[in-house]
């Protein structure tokens, strides 16, 4: 009988030892090829707001991690406006609760989507996100 507890006690600690942390990690990019440089900030709920200053031709990556299942996108899920400044010349705005624009930074479809795979049991996802001139065009002119 004791051998029988020492087999189950066993068979516990195999088991805990057995569980592995899974989840997502995803990686967005925020690539500029406007043909000027920018400020990308984006106003986060909890008031830690997030600017990215980014030269023509530069990239900025943001990584979040999630529980199983869940996948934190930036700046969409943690955000609920985002402002791009052009070399201080032109502005554009985009808020969480209006998409009606053609493109914006919290349109899921704006993003180029790619499944990087699986490491260490965390499904990896990247989203790219390109600022261009055509952005730049329809940015409004600060005065």
């Amino acid at each position: 009988m004791v051998m029988k507890k020492y087999y189950v006690i066993l068979l516990m600690l195999l088991s805990v030892a057995c569980i592995r942390e899974t989840g997502v990690i995803t990686e967005t990019v925020i690539v500029n090829i406007s043909g000027d440089s920018i400020s990308f900030t984006a106003y986060t709920y909890y008031g830690d707001d997030i600017t990215l200053k980014l030269a023509n031709g530069e990239k900025a990556i943001e990584k979040r991690s999630g529980d199983t299942g869940d996948s934190e996108i930036f700046p969409i899920t943690i955000a609920d406006s985002v402002i791009i400044i052009f070399n201080k010349t032109r502005i554009a705005k985009y808020y969480a609760n209006d998409i009606t624009k053609d493109r914006s930074p919290f349109d899921l479809d704006s993003y180029l989507e790619e499944t990087l795979g699986q490491k260490d049991y965390f499904d990896r996802y990247k989203f790219t996100y390109t600022i261009t001139e055509e952005d730049y065009n329809n940015a409004i002119p600060i005065k």
